[in-house]
């Protein structure tokens, strides 16, 4: 079963997690956390190539499927914690169609990185 197989690839570290930017300054993140697991499994059930950088690939077509996506990418931003989280939110209060944009962690997790290295990003 392929879900299974993943599951199993993923914990043992051969699927790549290069989508998740920076695992290994995530000490908080492990292999088996079951949102990773899920997300895996949802990246090879639905083709998504190993360079796409979105979690989850593209935005889904079907609703039951695009439903499922939002919830993989909520769940992944619950997980990654306040260093995007917050960014998230922020841009989806700026604007809310930024909420359906699936770079929207990406962008969060880079403006915190900004915000680390010293640059005030929150003011503009």
């Amino acid at each position: 079963m392929l879900t299974e197989a993943v599951r199993r690839a993923t914990i043992a570290g051969d699927v790549p997690l290069a989508w998740l930017r920076n695992p290994v300054g995530r000490p908080h993140l492990r292999r088996d956390d079951e949102v990773l697991v899920d997300i895996s499994i949802w990246r090879a059930a639905m083709g998504v190539d190993g360079t796409d950088r979105r979690p989850t690939g593209e935005p889904a077509m079907a609703d039951a499927a695009r439903g499922w996506q939002n919830d993989l990418d909520a769940r992944l931003e619950d997980l990654v914690g306040i260093e995007a989280g917050v960014w998230s939110r922020l841009l989806t209060w700026a604007d809310p169609a930024i909420a359906r944009d699936s770079d929207r962690l990406e962008v969060a997790q880079r403006l915190h990185q900004l915000e680390v290295h010293g640059l005030r990003v929150a003011p503009w």
